[in-house]
Parts: C-alpha cells; structure tokens; sequence
C-alpha cells in the first residue's frame, strides 16, 4: 500500500467541506454537542458502510452498471437538496413542528440524519467506490485487511 499518497488523497478530499461537515457544524450549533456527536457517529458508521460496499466490489458493480451508479448519484443529489432546504426553512420557522425542533429530543433521529447523509453523499460514495480500491493490491496480501486498513485511516 503507498499509505503516503492514499493519506494524501485523503487529506485532499476532506480539506473540501462538504454536506457532511456543515451538518455537523449547524446541528451542534443549534443542539448542542450531544447531538452533533449523534450526528458524526451516523457518518463514521456510513463510512464504514462505504468501505465495505467497496471492499465488496461496488465500484465493479458501478462499472457493470453504470445507469445504477448515476441513480444512486442523482438519489444523494436530491436528499442533500432536500436537507438543505429543510435547514433553511427551520431558521425561518419558530413552530414546533419543523424538522430542526423533531432532532431536538432526539439523538437517534441527529445519528439517522448523518447516517442517511453520509450514504448518499455522492463525494463519499466516489471516494470508497473509485479511489479507495486503487490503493488496494491483490500481491500485497489480504484484500480485506488492506480495505480494514485504508478504512479504520
């Protein structure tokens, strides 16, 4: 594994802010640290879901089929849409019953908010799903250990 440039790339890709980092940034903000810890919990498990996915072959999978890759794209396009429209419109209402207020009692619903994020985000489904499995190497050894690995960095 050339771990040097694989944290590299990485360095890269989340120097980016992204869907996943304002999320947690406004839910803590407004709900306190709790719920932003909920919030980033839901995105490392999505993480790890992507790596699996990968680990089990996903990005051939997408290749396969390229039609299912877009869709899953334009699905996690529409959801972070639909996020940011509510995170907008909760600044704008005082009511109880907007989306913002619903979070406030509960940590599962901030854990499934970054859940349902992370695994449509599409800048971490092309991340785990095409970069990843390039810093992967049949002659190196175990294949699941190296994804594990390149995971856990």
């Amino acid at each position: 594994m050339e771990i040097g440039l694989f944290i590299s790339a990485l360095a890269i890709v989340y120097l980016i802010p992204g869907p996943d980092m304002l999320l947690v940034l406004h839910t803590s903000s407004t709900l306190g640290r709790g719920h932003g810890l909920a919030t980033a919990l839901g995105l490392a498990i999505a993480r790890g879901l992507h790596v699996a996915l990968a680990g089990l072959g996903l990005a051939a999978l997408f290749v396969a089929a390229p039609w299912l890759f877009d869709a899953v794209r334009y699905l996690g396009a529409a959801y972070l849409i639909w996020v940011g429209v509510q995170l907008i419109r909760s600044k704008r209402r005082t009511d109880t019953n907007h989306p913002q207020a619903s979070l406030a009692g509960s940590h599962y619903l901030a854990w499934r908010r970054g859940l349902l994020t992370n695994l449509l985000n599409p800048k971490s489904l092309l991340f785990c799903s095409v970069l990843l499995p390039q810093f992967v190497h049949t002659q190196q050894g175990d294949v699941a250990l190296q994804f594990t690995l390149l995971g856990a960095v």
